[in-house]
């Protein structure tokens, strides 16, 4: 009996939660559409294979899964899966690659559109990063790229950085590269250690060799690069995307365009590849919602009996007269963001006299928005399934059955939306 009650609930829930989901899905290929502003001074972002995730900083927990279009501030934690591929965009036109396994943190990202001044640092905490930096327009403009044991720094160029097991490897592709040995213990560049990469020229730093450089027992020196490192994927597929880049600035200086008005070029291009990749996005959209309600409705076949042998007197629908539940969240129901608290009451209704009935009723959760306990605390939390859409309706309703007279009555809430949580934007200057 319980189960059937349970099941005309859902299905009477439904109808309206369904009505709702297709106008947000509608509304949703709309936002998908809004590509990130021309004038944007934040880092863009394109995957180019999943995936990839911003993680909390202050935990590794993940926040979001990576889509192109999305924008990164200041501080962002990212992490890519083993087949996770991702080019990150910066407003003067300059590129990090990012390949698998990587994790790292972007430690500063700013820009002045006025000066053209861009400085950026990137934390390598694990894996590989291609740097293509287009020629920084002032002299207090940097690009630094570190580990545990080096940084790398340029003014204009391209090269490859990798860390794994504690070492650092630098390989240098245009132009040159200074590297500096820092000290793990105090994050400084030990004094008289530093050398420069050439294209085609590489050095590596051994967690085990930072003591003996210190101590001047060991040299640093760049090398060749090997034909096996030259022919490792990462670094051919930055090379050739590189050439590409590079021929198209060649292409705008035959037109007599000075390097700002390149760098808007190239910034407007990028602009328009990922507008096509969020168009891509929506064709894929359409069809998987399509299947999480196929899901839901299965789910309801497969767990819950049918409902045509209900007993007409099973559900008393909510009024506002004789013997009716009232929901009465303590917080105005308009977007709740993923991990806050609505506290929900079960008041029951019975010739005008209100009473609490909040730990006597059942509580349910219609829709993939969160979990609520019987005490009636519902904690917003999307489901994966459906996290990517940024929003989702649903509602709250509560069961109560009479054990002596068998009467059943259902109450809802209003219908309310949960929204992805995001991170706080604390770098408005990019």
């Amino acid at each position: 009996m319980k189960k059937i009650i349970i099941a005309i609930v859902i299905l009477i829930i439904l109808a309206v939660v369904g009505f709702a989901l297709a106008g947000k899905f509608s509304r949703n290929e709309e936002k998908l559409t809004v590509l990130p502003a021309a004038d944007s001074l934040k880092v863009w972002v394109e995957v180019l294979t999943p995936k990839a995730f911003e993680l909390d900083a202050k935990n590794g927990n993940q926040i979001r899964e990576l889509q192109t279009g999305d924008e990164l501030s200041a501080g962002a934690m990212i992490e890519t899966s083993k087949e996770g591929f991702i080019n990150l965009y910066f407003p003067d036109g300059s590129i990090l690659r990012v390949s698998e396994n990587t994790k790292f943190v972007l430690e500063n990202s700013y820009f002045d559109i006025s000066s053209g001044k861009l400085n950026v640092k990137i934390s390598l905490l694990l894996g590989k990063v291609w740097s293509k930096i287009l020629s920084l327009a002032t002299l207090d403009s940097s690009w630094e790229v570190e580990t545990s044991n080096a940084v790398a720094t340029v003014r204009g160029t391209a090269f490859g950085m990798e860390y794994v097991s504690g070492q650092s490897s630098v390989i240098g592709s245009e132009n040159k590269v200074e590297v500096a040995v820092l000290d793990p213990e105090t994050k400084r560049a030990i004094k008289d250690a530093m050398v420069t990469i050439e294209p085609d020229k590489q050095v590596s730093i051994a967690k085990e060799d930072v003591e003996k450089i210190k101590a001047g027992k060991k040299l640093l020196m760049a090398i060749a690069i090997t034909v096996e490192v030259k022919k490792e994927d990462w670094i051919v597929k930055a090379k050739a995307a590189d050439e590409k880049i590079n021929q198209k600035i060649e292409q705008l200086k035959e037109n007599r365009l000075e390097m700002p008005e390149i760098k808007k070029e190239l910034r407007q291009e990028i602009r328009e590849t990922i507008k096509e990749k969020i168009k891509e996005r929506i064709n894929i959209l359409e069809p998987k919602k399509n299947i999480i309600e196929t899901q839901v409705e299965k789910q309801i076949d497969t767990k819950l009996p049918a409902p045509q042998p209900i007993q007409k007197q099973a559900i008393t629908p909510i009024t506002s007269g004789v013997n009716s539940i009232a929901i009465v969240p303590d917080r105005a129901l308009g977007e709740i963001t993923e991990e806050e608290v609505v506290n929900f009451k079960a008041m029951m209704i019975s010739n005008g006299i209100k009473r609490d009935v909040t730990t006597e009723v059942e509580w349910k959760v219609v829709g993939f928005i969160g979990d609520i306990n019987n005490q009636g605390v519902f904690t917003a939390k999307l489901a994966p399934d459906v996290a990517e859409y940024g929003e989702v309706p649903g509602t709250v309703a509560a069961i109560w059955k009479d054990t002596k007279t068998n009467e059943v009555l259902l109450g809802k809430s209003a219908i309310f939306k949960v929204k992805a949580k995001v991170i706080p934007d604390e770098n408005t200057a990019g």
